[in-house]
């Protein structure tokens, strides 16, 4: 007589499944932290859209500066995968260009082609609004696009010129600096608006992942208007980290699953005869064994393998 263990009523597969489904809930819902970073900027602007210059060729002006970025964000996740985040900063960058264009200038008296090199400096400081869709590519690994729009609230703008290139040479008015060009066209409030991409990765604080760490990076392209006119772009490269808070954990520890064990016991008859005759193979001999069953184990724990003792 053999013992047979009894079926689960529930297959592996099903629970498998409920276990990522009650994984996947884990990771919904609401998230909010603060968020600070380290931006190194780029700026280039075409010199043709000042009214002094009147040089049809293209004449840029480039610089380069950096600054820093603070503030707070919520994110609500849809899915697994997906969430929308918000964040509200503040950003702070001075920034500056230089560039010449061609100029006519006088030396002893006589007129000559120079060049007049342009210095322009501003305050792009801001406060923005960032969308930011993220989508999780590994468990811990994301990636994001988004833009943002910002307003400036500081007027802070100067542009000078100076004459390049030929020693002792002064403008035509006598003078060796020009200053206070354009100023009258600045705007205190301006506009800021770029495109991004970046990446995040989150560590988690805690055993459930309620608190987390998550150093990003990211890279961003747009302009701002500096005065009437006058556009500037600017490419940005962000470095920092954000402290998050989950309302729900983001680690789950799915709990060990156990399986019902039935009362009754199914058994099998099996006639002596048939365990007779047991043959063991050992190289090109065939020993004949005439073999008595003992005993057939139970398994203990589902999908064991039982065994059994054979007496000689």
């Amino acid at each position: 007589m053999i013992r047979r263990p009894p079926r689960s009523t529930q297959s592996r597969s099903s629970a498998a499944s409920d276990v990522y489904k009650r994984q996947d809930s884990f990771l919904l819902g609401n998230k909010y932290g603060i968020s600070s970073y380290y931006d190194l900027n780029g700026f280039s602007v075409d010199l043709r859209q000042l009214s002094s210059i009147a040089d049809s060729v293209p004449r840029s002006a480039m610089g380069s500066n950096n600054g820093f970025a603070i503030g707070a964000f919520y994110e609500y996740r849809f899915t697994d995968r997906t969430s929308l985040m918000l964040k509200l900063l503040y950003s702070n960058q001075k920034a500056q260009v230089n560039g010449r264009t061609p100029e006519t200038l006088l030396l002893n008296s006589l007129d000559t082609l120079g060049w007049s090199h342009h210095y322009l400096s501003t305050n792009l400081s801001n406060i923005k609004i960032e969308p930011i869709l993220k989508y999780r590519l590994a468990n811990k690994l994301s990636i994001y696009g988004g833009a943002n729009i910002g307003f400036r609230f500081d007027k802070t703008y100067q542009h000078y010129e100076i004459p390049e290139g030929i020693e002792n040479a002064t403008y035509l008015d006598g003078t060796s600096k020009k200053t206070g060009i354009d100023e009258n066209k600045i705007d205190k409030f301006g506009l800021q608006s770029s495109i991004l991409l970046g990446f995040s990765y989150d560590i988690p604080l805690n055993y459930n992942g309620k608190y987390l760490l998550i150093p990003e990076a990211m890279f961003s392209v747009g302009f701002s208007d500096i005065s009437k006119g006058l556009y500037w772009e600017i490419n940005t490269f962000r470095i920092g980290c954000s402290f998050m808070y989950s309302e729900n954990p983001t680690i789950f520890k799915p709990k060990e699953i156990f399986f019902e064990k039935k009362e009754n016991i199914h058994t099998i008859n099996i006639p002596d005869i048939a365990l007779k005759k047991e043959y063991l193979k050992r190289g090109k001999e065939i020993i004949t064994y005439d073999l008595s069953l003992i005993h057939i184990s139970e398994p203990t724990r589902l999908l064991s393998i039982s065994y059994a003792v054979f007496c000689l």
